[in-house]
């Protein structure tokens, strides 16, 4: 039997059912029950002796019927529920150390606290980890905390905690990036780092204070991860061919732009890998640093001790350097400084945010952007998205009807550019993409290459000089790589 099954809709309840060693040594797990049977999920290539599953069953249900299935791609749902199962194993005895420490504190019981969240935050890192996960949510309500996690820009729910172990875990993660542990009225951040069997990895942590208590946030980031090239990032040939031609160059402005989560810092290091080499002294300015380079000098930003873009823009003028990236460009007086150096014969790479490269264009402008200068410096602004990726083992063809039910521009517009005759793609969700109906994501984006050396710039030369993201768009699902509902969501 196949389950339409998902993390989410897993019940805990019934997973209790079965302890976790039970549930490691025969491999079948309760995934559902209602008022008269316990549903038993069961490897149909390794069955095991049910009469023992029953045993163990009626010390907890004595009146329920067990109800057996034998799940296809049992492992796939194995992996998620003993990933439950160790979660609440974990939280149920830290728990019971918790009643224990508030009952009778001595310095055995605080030993064993320390030991017991640390086994519980090490569980929920590197479930992160194996899931993919950019970024862990770890959020306290009025009841209980929620712990989240986002995976191809989506977050999902994942595990629920009681309040008392979401504030030791707020604890320790303060503990562990030496922060106030009793500030929690402003805002923190911090940093530190844990080694795990899937390699060394940085967690970025913020933490926030809420109505409800606090929300903390932690950016999975790992070490010596191998470095994107450009050609593996998805750009359209076209485009890739525009962005080695302005890399190669000894100066000019190159821009990425998009909103937060799109690719940008990636892009941009994934250009520096391109043109880095022992001839050239490459010098990047950030707050936080990402992303740790060999060959490359990375300079962390602290405002604290007055050392913002600005300041720390115009002391890398002074160390020679032949490339610049800038993190973000965010106020005029960075911007004319970038230009400034572009002029003085330096590459510039930087951020902005603008929604796309005509809009970074007029954004340029209102920061105080010259014309004559834009003119014969600014090389490419390269406006980017990421979107979720059609799961290649649950997506089907649907036919042209069905889209020609919507009757949104934009929809229309991508069925009119398609010209109808290319089949279009959807996804049901199954249990490898955890009934998401995705996998992965892949890059959207287009290019505005400015006509250097011309005494004026209006919005019809530049719009002569774009590769739209329209084209990207047209070319992403004629591939069947997406639908045209996520397009919408991330570039409608």
């Amino acid at each position: 039997m196949s389950l339409n099954y998902s993390l989410e809709s897993l019940d805990h309840k019934a997973l209790c059912a079965l302890n976790l060693p039970f549930i490691e040594k025969l491999r079948c797990f309760a995934f559902k029950l209602d008022s008269t049977h316990i549903h038993i999920a069961t490897d149909p290539d390794n069955p095991p002796d049910m009469e023992l599953v029953r045993f163990h069953i009626h010390k907890c249900y004595p009146t329920l019927t067990l109800e057996c299935h034998a799940i296809n791609d049992f492992s796939l749902f194995y992996q998620k529920a003993l990933a439950n199962a160790r979660f609440t194993a974990l939280t149920q005895t830290l728990s019971h150390k918790l009643t224990q420490l508030h009952e009778r504190q001595n310095e055995e019981e605080i030993s064993d606290q320390s030991s017991d969240i640390n086994n519980l935050l090490d569980f929920i890192l590197e479930y992160g980890i194996h899931n993919h996960s950019s970024d862990i949510h770890l959020e306290s309500s009025a009841h209980q905390a929620n712990i989240r996690y986002r995976i191809d820009g989506i977050l999902h729910k994942s595990f629920e905690i009681p309040l008392n172990i979401f504030e030791v875990l707020s604890t320790r993660l303060k503990l562990e990036c030496k922060l106030d542990i009793s500030e929690k009225r402003k805002s923190l951040d911090g940093r530190f780092s844990r080694d795990f069997t899937q390699g060394a990895f940085d967690f970025r942590f913020s933490s926030m204070p809420s109505i409800e208590g606090e929300s903390l946030v932690l950016r999975i980031l790992q070490k010596g991860a191998k470095s994107h090239t450009l050609q593996s990032l998805g750009f359209l040939p076209p485009t890739l061919h525009l962005i080695h031609q302005e890399i190669t160059k000894g100066s000019g402005v190159i821009l990425l732009v998009g909103p937060t989560g799109c690719g940008k810092s990636t892009t941009l290091y994934a250009m520096l890998e391109s043109i880095k080499d022992s001839t050239k002294k490459i010098i990047t300015l950030e707050d936080p640093i990402e992303y740790q380079v060999d060959g490359i000098t990375q300079v962390l930003l602290n405002p604290q001790y007055d050392f913002s873009f600005e300041s720390a823009l115009r002391g890398c003028l002074r160390q020679d350097p032949d490339v610049l990236m800038i993190g973000e460009i965010r106020d005029e007086q960075t911007l004319d400084l970038a230009l400034q150096a572009s002029l003085t014969g330096h590459l510039v790479f930087a951020t902005l945010h603008a929604n796309d490269a005509m809009g970074a264009f007029d954004r340029i402008l209102a920061l105080g952007g010259k014309p004559e200068i834009l003119c014969t410096n600014l090389s490419l602004i390269i406006a980017q998205r990421l979107a979720r990726k059609l799961c290649e083992h649950c997506k089907y063809i649907v036919s042209n009807e069905f889209y020609a039910t919507f009757k949104d521009g934009l929809y229309q517009n991508f069925l009119t550019q398609l010209a109808l005759q290319t089949p279009l793609y959807r996804s049901q969700g199954c249990a490898y993409c955890d009934n998401s109906g995705f996998s992965g994501r892949l890059l959207l984006s287009e290019i505005l290459q400015n006509p250097r050396n011309t005494s004026h710039i209006d919005k019809p030369t530049l719009q002569s000089h774009l590769i739209p993201m329209h084209t990207h768009i047209v070319e992403i699902l004629s591939r069947g790589l997406c639908n045209v509902e996520e397009i919408y969501r991330v570039w409608g």
